[in-house]
């Protein structure tokens, strides 16, 4: 799974196994949203642009365990980081 956050804070995109659902949860463990990755394996899901600290993103295919959780990226932040090279 690859994921970021968007610089609102309102989403979580990425990449994910095509057809897969996608969970975000917050830094409590509380699921904050999920979506399916569609046939391409892009993704989004919706959270609240107030949620503070990490959120953790997994990728459950049917009938498979789920991945393991992986921190989704501040987009403002990657950005930043290819600013300064």
């Amino acid at each position: 799974v690859q994921a970021v956050k968007d610089a609102q804070g309102t989403a979580v995109t990425g990449k994910a196994t095509p057809g897969s659902t996608v969970e975000v949860k917050d830094q409590d463990g509380n699921v904050l949203g999920t979506a399916q990755a569609d046939k391409n394996g892009n993704f989004t899901v919706p959270v609240s642009g107030d949620v503070a600290g990490d959120l953790a993103v997994t990728a459950k295919e049917p009938g498979k365990k789920a991945s393991e959780a992986v921190e989704a990226v501040n987009k403002t932040g990657l950005e930043d980081s290819i600013t300064a090279g």
